[in-house]
């Protein structure tokens, strides 16, 4: 099965992707919108509520398959939770069922999980001594100077964070434990008409990146699309019809997808595939897949 849920809760039930089924596969959905960037609990619950996923049940799908490291670990999690009033009045057993679906997807992906830490060590690294050093994270590179923190991706394109600070607080254990200190950015970012500081953490600043190349990779892909078929003699006829400003063959685009709006039978979808998956220099390596559908008007497939 290539549909990337199955694979996911494949992975997180120990079950082959086929044999997963459609409850679990919208649990899969649900845990890689969640867990994707490096949420926990919290995460999973707001998405639920968004999908409409009831998380009580997952206690009786999840904890069965659970190992016993990972139910220790899911109780003291939700012990701290309930002490400290952020346990979104979650049965214990359902929140437990939720961190171990949090602790099954980082196991499941655990390159995911490096790359948050490996980007957020040297986002600290560069805030704290703003001397414009430059860090290499995967494919991005990462410095400061007096006014910004720069995430520059694989493009060339650049992230820019106005006025970052490196602060410092110490964790208390609810369970009493061995406190911690976290450090962590803040940011001035425009809100309404005024700036606000806001705190940043990995999965934002991992999200932002992995956002931000999609975003890369749509652009390249729909200048492509509008060049080649400018060389489709039917398409540009068609497109003589309209007023100057709406010539190209590009009529929407939705998230990652690409609408085009041509004459029938005068853009093959192999070609139209083809043009989708080429890459581009700074692409080189990454996994570009496309996949299209024809309608006479604008759907959900």
């Amino acid at each position: 099965s290539k549909d990337p849920y199955r694979i996911i809760a494949g992975r997180m039930l120990g079950k082959r992707p086929e044999d997963v089924n459609d409850s679990e596969r919208q649990m899969g959905k649900v845990c890689i919108l969640a867990f994707g960037f490096g949420g926990g609990v919290a995460a999973l619950v707001n998405m639920a509520g968004v999908y409409q996923m009831d998380l009580e049940p997952l206690a009786a799908i999840v904890l069965p398959t659970a190992t016993p490291e990972q139910l220790e670990k899911a109780d003291k999690a939700w012990q701290r939770a309930f002490l400290m009033g952020e346990d979104f009045e979650l049965e214990r057993a359902a929140y437990m069922a939720c961190d171990v679906l949090k602790q099954a997807f980082r196991a499941a992906n655990p390159a995911i999980n490096t790359l948050r830490y490996d980007l957020n060590d040297a986002i600290i690294a560069a805030v704290a001594d703003k001397n414009g050093a430059v860090y290499h994270v995967g494919r991005c590179k990462v410095w400061c100077n007096a006014s910004f923190l720069v995430i520059e991706l694989p493009s060339g394109r650049r992230l820019l964070y106005a006025s970052p600070i490196l602060k410092t607080e110490e964790v208390q254990d609810p369970l009493g434990g061995k406190s911690w200190k976290s450090r962590y950015v803040t940011y001035l970012t425009v809100r309404g008409r005024s700036w606000k500081r806001e705190r940043a953490w990995s999965g934002l600043f991992v999200e932002n990146v992995v956002q931000a190349i999609a975003n890369d990779v749509l652009r390249a892909a729909m200048l492509r699309v509008h060049d080649d078929t400018l060389t489709a003699p039917e398409i540009v006829a068609y497109l003589s019809t309209l007023p100057e400003y709406a010539r190209t063959a590009i009529c929407l685009h939705v998230h990652d997808e690409l609408g085009l709006d041509v004459p029938k039978g005068s853009y093959p979808e192999e070609r139209f595939l083809r043009v989708l998956k080429q890459s581009e220099k700074w692409m080189e390596g990454l996994p570009i897949a496309a996949d299209l559908w024809t309608n006479f008007r604008y759907g959900k497939r």
